[in-house]
């Protein structure tokens, strides 16, 4: 076994004070004295707010990075997490929203950002909702650490769907009668020939389809999860049907939507998205057309 998973369980068992300690230690140490990607966060902040002045982008930026830490030992004690914990820490406020869904016999597909503990968000949502929750990733390179983040995703008993493996999996629980409630993160960067086009965030960006494609398939209805943090390692959902049926929409309308309704949030609370990831490491090929849609599953 890998010697970081003991580890990570030890520190898993910590309580929250000492591990609030340690990310405030993080913070200082990996973001202020070393700088871990202090670069690509203020020049995403930059691009993104062009009427923020230098001022506003840094403090932006250092509440970034202070939660960034948060959310990073939070993760780790989600291992060992009691119910109790879950309960006081993540609340949803309307989750008769998607189990109206269930009860009239529909699946839905719910698709949600890297905003706030998106992670607590994952995992709490089967806890909530009465679907069998379907939620399509990519698998860790590293299968020990693969196991033990699968330990807390799923102990509400969502069903964990490689991305590769995500049409044949959602058919055989469709063909079973399942009613099923499809996760999808929508911001993550595709291939430049892959995306879909559009302005996010002040800037021309390729977007992930497979939210709009799997609904348009199915014709199930799409949800938007709202995430808010309340306080220090408390948050909040709320759901949003943003199309109730996707086959009468235009292509591109419902990428452009949910990707709109996450831009409008980010702007709302900024710093709790994921600037450090290199999300504009793309241009927009020269042959692609303004509405490029691509005809291949997110990732293949």
């Amino acid at each position: 076994m890998n010697i970081g998973v003991p580890i990570t369980k030890a520190f898993s068992r910590l309580p929250w004070s000492v591990l609030y300690g340690i990310s405030t230690f993080m913070y200082w140490v990996a973001f202020r004295f070393i700088g871990y990607r202090k670069q690509v966060v203020f020049d995403n902040l930059t691009r993104s707010f062009p009427d923020k002045s230098t001022r506003e982008i840094k403090v932006i930026s250092n509440d970034f990075f202070r939660f960034l830490a948060d959310m990073f030992m939070e993760s780790i004690k989600a291992i060992t997490m009691s119910d109790q914990d879950w309960q006081n820490g993540f609340k949803t406020s309307n989750v008769d929203l998607p189990n109206s869904y269930f009860d009239k016999g529909q699946s839905i597909i719910t698709v949600l950002g890297h905003y706030g503990n998106w992670e607590y968000l994952v995992t709490a949502y089967s806890r909530d909702t009465k679907h069998t929750v379907l939620g399509i990733y990519k698998p860790l390179s590293n299968p020990d650490f693969e196991k033990l983040l699968a330990r807390y995703r799923t102990r509400y008993g969502m069903i964990l769907v490689p991305l590769f493996d995500a049409y044949d999996i959602i058919k055989e629980y469709t063909d079973k009668g399942d009613k099923v409630a499809i996760m999808l993160i929508g911001d993550q960067t595709p291939a430049a020939n892959r995306g879909y086009w559009m302005d996010f965030l002040n800037q021309d960006t390729p977007v992930f389809r497979g939210a709009e494609k799997l609904a348009k398939d199915y014709n199930f209805p799409v949800l938007f999860a709202s995430l808010d943090q309340t306080s220090r390692g408390q948050y909040s959902m709320s759901f949003e049907t943003v199309f109730e049926n996707p086959r009468d929409t235009e292509d591109g309308e419902i990428t452009e939507f949910h990707t709109k309704k996450l831009e409008k949030q980010i702007q709302t609370k900024p710093h709790l998205w994921l600037w450090s990831h290199k999300r504009w490491k793309h241009k927009r090929p020269t042959d692609t057309p303004d509405r490029f849609i691509s005809k291949r599953f997110p990732g293949q």
